[in-house]
């Protein structure tokens, strides 16, 4: 939790990380947990959902605006199941670049597969 904590005030401007292990291990109970403890410091947390059969958050719950919050932090679990083209356009969302906001992406994954390959495009968005 205090190398995340870190990595969330550290620089740069943007960033991704890529939390990967074995189903159970924990991933999206840490992640819940970050969140939970970044809300409290007024950072906006978001959660990415991807593909057909997602929840719809309820009404209301969509805003975005990051107002005057310390930092947005976007969560993806599952990540490693995204394809890769909804992870390129996950980055270059305007919610990320903001010159004002610090935002960080953390890519919760059971495996390390699409990481390679999202580094370029990651790397390209300065995220």
């Amino acid at each position: 939790m205090g190398a995340l904590h870190a990595w969330c005030a550290g620089s740069p401007q943007r960033a991704a990380r890529w939390l990967h292990g074995p189903g159970g291990q924990g991933k999206t109970r840490l992640a819940q947990q970050l969140a939970a403890e970044l809300s409290g410091q007024d950072w906006k947390v978001v959660t990415a959902v991807e593909g057909p059969g997602t929840a719809l958050p309820p009404p209301g719950s969509q805003d975005l605006t990051p107002d005057s919050a310390a930092g947005i932090l976007l969560l993806a679990d599952y990540a490693d199941r995204w394809p890769l083209t909804s992870l390129t356009w996950l980055f270059s969302n305007a919610l990320l670049h903001r010159p004002d906001v610090r935002a960080r992406v953390l890519l919760l994954a059971r495996g390390t597969d699409p990481w390679p390959a999202l580094r370029s495009p990651v790397s390209r968005s300065t995220c």
